[in-house]
């Protein structure tokens, strides 16, 4: 899954690490991982139960000062509504338009 697809999603100011968790956990997602290095990043890596989705909660207090996931799966297209929805994620891609005819 290394070289899975992935997207970043922002999440709001109100999501908090415990609320992250308790959305996680009822969505089947099980805690893989937990990276802290103090004044720097704070991570959280959560997978499915079958491996083949991960989901990292992203605390970037040394560079960007954000809170994001960073979802990563060879099924990407069909998580993204469903973590977007779950998690109240900002969604920060520049507007679609149609190209000229």
């Amino acid at each position: 899954m290394f070289d899975a697809p992935e997207a970043r999603l922002m999440l709001p100011d109100e999501m908090t690490r415990e609320g992250f968790r308790s959305i996680a956990r009822d969505r089947g997602w099980i805690r893989y991982k937990v990276y802290d290095a103090p004044g720097d990043t704070y991570e959280e890596v959560w997978i499915v139960p079958d491996h083949t989705a991960a989901l990292h909660y992203v605390e970037d207090v040394a560079i960007s000062h954000e809170r994001f996931l960073l979802v990563r799966s060879d099924g990407l297209r069909a998580l993204l509504p469903e973590i977007a929805s779950a998690f109240g994620t900002i969604d920060t891609r520049p507007e679609q338009t149609e190209p000229p005819r």
